[in-house]
């Protein structure tokens, strides 16, 4: 066990500590997005607020809520598509939407490193490295503390090897619950599991092509509580037999523009529900505490490999 780890080690450390920074970075962004989202005091559910901003807004063709509460409103103005914050409690527009061009690029970096295919497998490998870590690891630190009940008892060995095993009794369940989730989420990216977006496909409903009803007396939008809302798709402009498209936690459903009832419902499959836990559990998005706590335990790798190196060093000489 110790040569699998001190193998997995080695030949890691390099993009092992890249992944680990770039994950410390990214940890930040939910933070930074729940910082910058506004509060509910107004609208109550979907319904109010989709009114609400398309009187702002005429040209208005979906509204997007992101894990951390930032609303967004997507319409066009003499032909030019545009994107706005909007705030969730009355519908007013707050400015332009700009998502962070910085948090986008360190995510490409993190995912694929810009190499596409490649820069993928090459990340998924990196997972697969900690993940391998994260395992021996354990094994190794319980076996030396003397079992399961002495894990936490006072560390022996020489100063770096202290260390080594102090860091990683903080990080490990951190470490292998973010290398675990990546390569379940690389494994989904090149098919080797399914995320179960190409399930369940039918055609789409149409309206009943009466006149259209105020938005906010549609029962099925109103029904809607404002923090179930993903995105909301609006017909399209002068097509009475479009229909809107509600998309929540729990699935996608298909509403009449006139009558407000909910034409066709599809739930979130097993694969959908399992990615969406998954992709939580992995980056923390909309949970900013959990993604702290990641970017904490992504912290120590840096050391870890290093002082892992050094006793590898030792061990030798």
């Amino acid at each position: 066990m110790r040569r699998l780890h001190s193998i997995a080690g080695l030949f890691g450390a390099v993009i092992v500590t890249f992944m680990a920074v770039t994950g410390l970075i990214l940890s930040l962004q939910p933070a930074f997005e729940t910082m910058a989202a506004r509060a509910w005091t107004g609208a109550a559910n979907a319904g109010e607020l989709a009114a609400a901003a398309a009187s702002e807004l005429p040209g208005l063709e979906r509204i997007t809520q992101s894990a951390s509460g930032t609303v967004v409103a997507y319409y066009v103005q003499d032909g030019v598509h545009q994107a706005v914050q909007i705030d969730p409690s009355s519908g007013a527009v707050i400015g332009p939407y700009q998502p962070s061009s910085f948090f986008a690029f360190v995510t490409e970096l993190h995912r694929s490193i810009f190499l596409g295919d490649m820069g993928h497998a090459v990340a998924g490998i990196a997972s697969l490295f900690i993940a391998l870590l994260a395992a021996s690891g354990v094994v190794l630190l319980v076996h030396r503390m003397g079992g399961w009940r002495l894990l936490f008892a006072r560390l022996k060995g020489t100063g770096m090897q202290r260390v080594h095993a102090r860091l990683a009794r903080l990080a490990l369940v951190a470490l292998a619950l973010t290398s675990f989730t990546g390569v379940f989420m690389s494994a989904v990216n090149f098919g080797f599991v399914p995320d179960g977006s190409g399930f369940d496909f039918a055609a789409l409903p149409q309206s009943s092509g009466a006149a259209a009803a105020p938005i906010d007396q549609l029962t099925a939008l109103t029904a809607t509580p404002l923090r179930s809302l993903r995105e909301l798709v609006f017909p399209a402009v002068g097509d009475l037999n479009d229909v809107f498209t509600l998309t929540t936690a729990s699935g996608v459903s298909y509403i009449d523009q006139a009558s407000g009832t909910i034409l066709q419902f599809t739930p979130n499959n097993f694969w959908q529900q399992i990615y969406q836990t998954i992709y939580l559990l992995h980056t923390g998005d909309g949970v900013w505490w959990l993604a702290l706590i990641l970017g904490a335990a992504a912290a120590a790798v840096p050391a870890m490999v290093a002082t892992g190196v050094a006793i590898w060093w030792q061990r030798r000489g």
